[in-house]
């Protein structure tokens, strides 16, 4: 797969996004759309047309947040109604060293009452 979805992958999500009723959706993979750090565009998905396609999707079935990691560090950005969050910092190596702003982290998501915050917590001070 080497990074992409395969075609019966895709028709599963799409399937699943058509089917779905609840009040809020997240979507869960390994390699993110876009790069929302602006450092490291070769950290996503090798098929760009897929991403793009993928990301048009989200927005049509109104996603709430699209979770990736791959990347060893912590971005975020809204893209159409949409939150991308790319975070890989909870052990390995990271890919931005500390002064380039890189940190080991995890991510806190709450729903109360129909909103939903995110929280990004570093592991050490």
């Amino acid at each position: 797969m080497k990074g992409n979805f395969t075609e019966n992958q895709y028709k599963w999500m799409i399937k699943n996004l058509k089917e779905n009723k609840k009040d809020h959706t997240f979507v869960f993979f390994h390699k993110p759309t876009f790069d929302v750090t602006n450092f490291f565009p070769d950290f996503i998905m090798d098929n760009r047309q897929m991403g793009a396609l993928m990301m048009e999707d989200f927005k049509k079935y109104k996603i709430d947040y699209v979770f990736s990691g791959h990347l060893h560090a912590y971005g975020r950005a809204a893209r159409d109604g949409v939150v991308y969050i790319t975070s890989g910092g909870a052990g390995s190596p990271l890919h931005l060293p500390f002064f380039a702003g890189g940190f080991f982290h995890y991510m806190k998501i709450t729903v109360d009452n129909g909103k939903i915050t995110d929280e990004v917590i570093k592991i050490y001070d």
